[in-house]
């Protein structure tokens, strides 16, 4: 896109320049100019020759695209007159171009002669001709414009009051306080970066595009997004032409976003955590208990540092990452983190994050610091395959129509002298005949087993994707004649009517276009366009046929991109389609923040049943004893019936096949019920519920198989895509991760339901203090009923005996909370009482005390 925006704009500046030289009294066309457009300059030429005739020997433009349809062209132009004593004028130009209604217009020209005195006056330094223009440098427009030169120091030749209102310094504090140079007002952190980045992109071209940070007059700190072109002169010397937007708000929205993710990472992996203290003074480190468990072998007792034990734990392509780490911290960074694979006892290496926070004490000394090892093996090993899963079709498994046009362009890029490449589009015909006779799940499974036969009919190398609903494309590369790409495409025509017939389905056909590359198209848009414009063709003339692009084939523009919009549409690129990871974050999140985990899993169900179009979604939970699976969620379609009151005891014992199945792999798969043996426990449960297809996720705990996440299809036989097996087990480990927390917090609170019923039928006054402040903190109705003031949190010397100090002789002592009794006058109570106090653990706590006090007959107690 940017580069036909440049050279729309060369060609527009062009003309327009030649015409202004050489036609003077024709004056400018303003019918290429956008509204409120001015020409700056026209009179420079007429200054140096009069009125005399002029012609153009040369033009020497370079064009910068600006984003937002905005195109800077700069350079020169070598004017001569009539006269051939007259000496030839090298006329300055400097262009903003802006695309309106796909047609590009003028929106500002500034010329000049070159070594006339500039518009701008003598502060703003001419640079030997290499700036974009005074006039230029001076319009309104978003951020700044810069001219700066290739050296380290990064030299300002011109900038623009924009520049100047963006860092928010006068000309002559630049020129003073940064001697002119772009590079001192950078931030120290970011400059040997951002001359990285320049170096390596000039490498591979002239544009550059690089993030910094500039700290204003003000002191605030920006982020600037720099976008430029290095533009050569004759003598091979150059110059950027730059153009700064501040991009800080963005900046941190991004920010915000990558810090959402992380936190969504910490919290999958938060049960394996290792917690570690690291005293900088005695450079010794102290881990949790847990490292042990997680790595299999003693925590080691040094930072990470090279020639230390961690050499032979530390992947070697991680070392020196975490290394820096360690040396970022000791140089005093605030906060710091890295991403290393570590092994275990096995030499098994996974991914963990680390995460340090250095810690200050009074007076700013640096003490220690506190960190974080995160298990992210998992969830960066998903990532990855999300990662490469992100170019492909979510329905197929070929390449998506995004990854083909890039894949095809750069392959056409490359294309040597003489080489032919040829792009093949296909068309379903009367497609709409398979969705309305199986559905769209068998429409599905259609395209899916004519992508699997497409894909296996090429070589490795050629490229098969998935462009439109029922419409896919090839590239071929490396073709010898045209002949070979018809026999290739009849083979296809063949190959449809065999897999048709294969799967003894509804016989269909396709349509297909042949456009080959370069006579037909040297870039994908026009070789597309082109393939598109034969498959129309083909179409047209009874369809089941191949067509090959002709020039004057009858192409329409409008007819043709009309076409594409129709059929280019996919429905996971309209978001309604079958998104795995989107899918996965949002169960994720739902179940995350829902109040109510069990309503959450009621409705998710609901959710992913109507997204994945199936009759039934539900879940099974294994009972206490483990013999019985009981059917706890359920939903329905409007046309299948509901069995949740028919299945809340299943016995194991009797779907043992499928049972062993989801233990050993974790998915259980059935294309079609009836397939299955006539004698399967499982067919003779599931066909009484009219279901044709099913698919099963295994739900876990700690590797305990817990219960099962499935989904039904009662309207026919059903393929799986392998896709949808896959997200659909990393939902069900989600969703099962969670009921099982669910589930363990009902049975707690059920627990200390009991516990506290139990206590408050015992005929004891029963009551726990926290034995260092005395407080007190739980009684039983009967102690309630003998003390009703009391309230929690009060001393117990104070609520049952009446003092102001802890008891004389106290059963909270070591030597008598070891459930020996103590007799104890209570003043409160009237009576003597026998206390017993015992240790016991208390949510959370370190410890607590447990005091049982019993009526008892006689004298003698001790008072308190």
């Amino acid at each position: 896109m940017a580069m036909e925006l440049e050279r729309a704009a060369l060609e527009l500046v062009e003309r327009k320049v030649r015409g202004y030289v050489e036609h003077p009294g024709l004056g400018p066309d303003w019918a290429a100019l956008a509204e409120g457009t001015d020409w700056t300059g026209k009179d420079c030429l007429e200054a140096l020759y009069g009125r005399a005739r002029l012609y153009v020997d040369g033009m020497e433009l370079i064009p910068s695209s600006l984003g937002e349809g905005l195109c800077l062209v700069t350079g020169t132009a070598a004017v001569r007159g009539e006269d051939p004593s007259r000496r030839t004028a090298a006329l300055r130009i400097s262009a903003l171009c802006l695309c309106v209604e796909d047609e590009m217009r003028l929106l500002h020209v500034h010329t000049s002669v070159q070594g006339e005195p500039s518009a701008s006056g003598p502060e703003r330094s001419p640079a030997d001709g290499w700036g974009p223009g005074a006039d230029l440098l001076s319009l309104d427009l978003p951020g700044g414009i810069i001219c700066c030169d290739n050296s380290p120091e990064l030299r300002l030749l011109e900038y623009s009051e924009g520049f100047l209102r963006l860092v928010g310094y006068t000309r002559e504090e630049v020129r003073d306080r940064f001697d002119g140079q772009l590079a001192g007002m950078i931030l120290p952190e970011d400059l040997e970066r951002t001359r990285g980045q320049i170096g390596k992109q000039l490498n591979r071209g002239a544009d550059r595009e690089v993030e910094y940070r500039i700290r204003r007059k003000d002191g605030t700190v920006i982020w600037v997004l720099d976008r430029g072109r290095l533009v050569r002169k004759g003598d091979g010397k150059g110059a950027f032409h730059c153009i700064l937007m501040d991009e800080t708000q963005d900046k941190h929205a991004r920010q915000k976003l990558q810090d959402s993710l992380e936190r969504y990472q910490i919290i999958s992996s938060q049960t394996n955590d290792v917690i570690f203290e690291w005293d900088l003074e005695h450079d010794t480190v102290r881990y949790s208990e847990n490292w042990r468990q997680k790595f299999g072998y003693p925590p080691l007792p040094d930072p990470p540092e090279a020639g230390t034990q961690w050499d032979e734990r530390i992947h070697p392509e991680d070392r020196e990452n975490l290394y820096e780490l360690v040396r970022r911290v000791k140089g005093g960074a605030p906060y710091a983190e890295a991403e290393a694979r570590i092994s275990n006892a096995e030499g098994r290496h996974s991914w963990y994050r680390i995460r340090i926070t250095l810690q200050h004490l009074e007076g700013g000394t640096r003490r220690r610091a506190v960190g974080v090892v995160i298990d992210i093996d998992s969830i960066k090993r998903q990532t990855q395959k999300l990662r490469r899963m992100a170019e492909q079709d979510t329905l197929t498994g070929i390449y998506n129509r995004r990854a083909a046009q890039e894949l095809i362009a750069q392959r056409l890029e490359g294309i040597a002298p003489g080489e032919m490449g040829a792009l093949f589009v296909l068309d379903v015909d009367d497609f709409k005949l398979v969705n309305d006779r199986y559905g769209h799940l068998g429409g599905d499974a259609v395209l899916t087993d004519i992508a699997g036969a497409l894909k296996g009919s090429f070589r490795g190398e050629d490229i098969v994707a998935r462009i439109g609903g029922d419409e896919f494309c090839v590239y071929l590369s490396g073709v010898r004649s045209r002949e070979i790409l018809a026999q290739k495409a009849e083979e296809i025509l063949k190959l449809f009517r065999r897999l048709m017939e294969r799967e003894d389905r509804h016989c269909l056909s396709c349509s297909i276009g042949v456009a080959v590359s370069p006579q037909d198209g040297e870039d994908y848009h026009s070789l597309f366009r082109n393939a598109d414009a034969a498959l129309y063709c083909a179409k047209d003339k009874g369809k089941n046929q191949v067509a090959f692009y002709v020039h004057g084939m009858g192409w329409s523009e409008r007819k043709g991109t009309t076409l594409v919009r129709e059929r280019g549409e996919i429905e996971s690129e309209r978001g309604e389609g079958f998104q795995s990871g989107d899918l996965a974050g949002y169960v994720f999140r739902t179940l995350y923040e829902a109040d109510d985990v069990g309503r959450a899993i009621a409705l998710l169900l609901e959710i992913i049943g109507k997204k994945m179009r199936v009759s039934r979604a539900y879940i099974f939970e294994l009972e206490e004893d483990g013999q019985y699976l009981r059917n706890t969620f359920e939903w329905c379609d409007e046309q299948t019936q509901p069995e949740i009151g028919n299945l809340q005891r299943v016995e194991l014992e009797s779907i043992k096949d499928s049972v062993d199945v989801l233990k050993e792999r974790g998915a259980l798969y059935i294309r079609d019920v009836s397939k299955l043996p006539k004698e399967s426990g499982t067919r003779m449960i599931l066909e009484p519920q009219g279901i044709h297809a099913m698919l099963q996720c295994a739900v876990r705990s700690g590797g305990t198989f817990k219960g099962t996440v499935g989904f039904d299809e009662c309207r026919g036989a059903y393929v799986w895509t392998k896709e949808q097996v896959e997200v659909l087990s990393l939902v069900a480990d989600i969703v099962g991760t969670f009921l099982v927390r669910y589930r363990a917090q009902e049975k707690a609170e059920r627990v200390a339901e009991d516990l506290t019923a139990i206590l408050n039928h015992q005929q004891a006054c029963i009551y726990v203090v926290d034995p260092d402040t005395h407080a007190v903190l739980f009684v039983n109705d009967r102690t309630r009923k003998a003390a009703p003031e009391l309230r929690l949190g009060d001393t117990c010397y104070r609520a049952f005996f009446g003092n102001d100090t802890p008891c004389p002789i106290c059963p909270l002592g070591d030597e008598q909370a070891d459930g020996t009794g103590r007799r104890i006058f209570s003043r409160l109570l009237g009576r003597e009482v026998e206390a017993v106090a015992t240790e016991i653990p208390w949510r959370g706590r370190r410890g607590a005390y447990l005091i049982s006090c019993y009526p008892v007959e006689g004298e003698g107690g001790d008072n308190g």
